[in-house]
């Protein structure tokens, strides 16, 4: 799929400790295939700490499939974008926004009548888009199925962090390599580079260049910024570590408790051991 949409573009998905790359990871088609499919979008990620191999993405529209169809297994969390830190300005873009993409919704809702199929399908098209758009303005919520065990604000909004910066050096490298197909695929990566760095500034990251050309940001793609990450990786590793002591802190505390009721049966077992053998 790569050398099909960027022909003369190496595209390396993989290195080696003595500086040598190579494209071993590949998205494989068949030739009916290939031509049915629209919206085609190959990216590659950044290269990550001591990772070999970078992420790689596809995105693809098939003609006559609307969705996943029915999911088995355990379900997948509902969407949920960060509303209740929303600034002025991000509103007033989440309404442009949404405004825009609704536009062919609302044409097809004032086609009268409709058939109730067409209605459900249109209901679902519109919570969809409203749930998406604003997400790429303000952000997601981490899904619950996700969450795992309790953390504290300060680690998600820290694991937050790293992510932002993850995927801001994937777009960045895709800019800097010119791996886009068209001018309205580098239109769509721009725009979506400029609000993770608007949310990274919001964050508190000072390391970001003052000027947002390519070249600049590549440059702190490639220097700060896996700096920036590794100091909040090396953070995050130790408020677990601290959190982990609490925790078995507070059990031990627990399991001490002379109003515990597991103490104080232990403690009547305890008494009635040493009255034997007195």
């Amino acid at each position: 799929m790569w050398r099909h949409l960027h022909p003369t573009k190496p595209g390396f998905t993989f290195k080696t400790g003595r500086g040598s790359s190579s494209r071993i990871d590949y998205f494989l088609t068949s030739a009916p295939l290939l031509s049915s499919l629209k919206t085609l979008r190959m990216h590659l990620g950044n290269w990550h700490g001591t990772f070999d191999h970078v992420n790689i993405s596809l995105f693809a529209e098939a003609p006559g499939v609307s969705g996943l169809g029915e999911m088995k297994g355990k379900p997948w969390s509902i969407p949920q974008p960060r509303l209740s830190a929303a600034t002025s300005a991000q509103k007033d873009k989440c309404k442009r926004d949404v405004n825009l993409a609704l536009q062919s919704l609302i044409e097809i809702a004032n086609r009268k009548p409709l058939s109730l199929e067409t209605a459900n399908s249109l209901s679902l098209a519109v919570a969809e888009t409203l749930v998406r758009v604003t997400g790429d303005t303000v952000g997601n919520k981490l899904p619950t199925h996700r969450k795992g065990k309790y953390q504290s604000s300060d680690m998600v909004k820290t694991q937050a962090e790293i992510n932002t910066i993850s995927k801001a050096r994937d777009l960045i490298r895709t800019l800097h390599m010119e791996e886009f197909t068209n001018v309205d695929d580098r239109r769509r990566i721009e725009n979506h580079l400029s609000v993770l760095l608007d949310r990274l500034c919001r964050m508190g990251l000072q390391s970001i260049p003052r000027t947002l050309n390519v070249e600049s940001l590549h440059e702190w793609s490639e220097t700060l910024a896996p700096f920036d990450m590794a100091n909040l990786q090396k953070y995050l590793k130790q408020r677990k570590r601290d959190m982990d002591s609490m925790e078995k802190k507070k059990q031990l505390d627990l399991f001490l408790d002379p109003l515990f009721p597991t103490s104080r049966l232990i403690l009547r077992l305890v008494s009635k051991l040493t009255t034997k053998k007195k």
